[in-house]
């Protein structure tokens, strides 16, 4: 995102109207759906991208880093959107090196995801608790070798 001052009037309108939740839920709802049409897809590239475009200002990091707003971000990963995944894992790792401090920006989505994973613990049967512990371990992995991808230049 630019400097210019509109940039900064546009962003503190959008947050200011809500905007944040409602991209959220839109996004939350297309991921739901069993069947995605090419709408839906397109939907929720473009939710993507106007979050990280939101993450590049600062008012827009400032409000994405409420722990709240994380915490429903990571939700998104609990999905059979294999694409979608992998976008949030890119969204998720850009948020980390975008929060000043990677260790600080590290630290909040590692909270979301105990907050995730805490949440999840008395709802899934002891099965899905193996297989849920190997994707969440597996997600975390997956968030570090992006962000260690994207330090490089990846």
């Amino acid at each position: 995102m630019s400097d210019n001052p509109s940039d900064d009037k546009w962003v503190a309108r959008f947050i200011s109207a809500k905007g944040i939740p409602v991209l959220i839920t839109v996004l939350q709802e297309k991921n739901m759906k069993k069947r995605k049409n090419a709408l839906d897809v397109s939907v929720q590239v473009e939710v993507l991208k106007a979050l990280e475009i939101l993450i590049q200002a600062p008012r827009g990091l400032k409000e994405l880093s409420v722990a709240d707003t994380l915490r429903e971000l990571v939700l998104i990963l609990d999905s059979d959107d294999v694409p979608l995944k992998a976008s949030m894992l890119h969204l998720l790792s850009f948020y980390c090196l975008s929060a000043g401090e990677p260790e600080k920006g590290v630290e909040l989505i590692l909270e979301a995801f105990n907050a995730y994973r805490r949440s999840s613990k008395g709802t899934i049967s002891p099965t899905r608790k193996k297989k849920k512990k190997k994707g969440f371990l597996s997600v975390l992995k997956n968030l570090f070798i992006r962000e260690k991808e994207i330090r490089n230049g990846g």
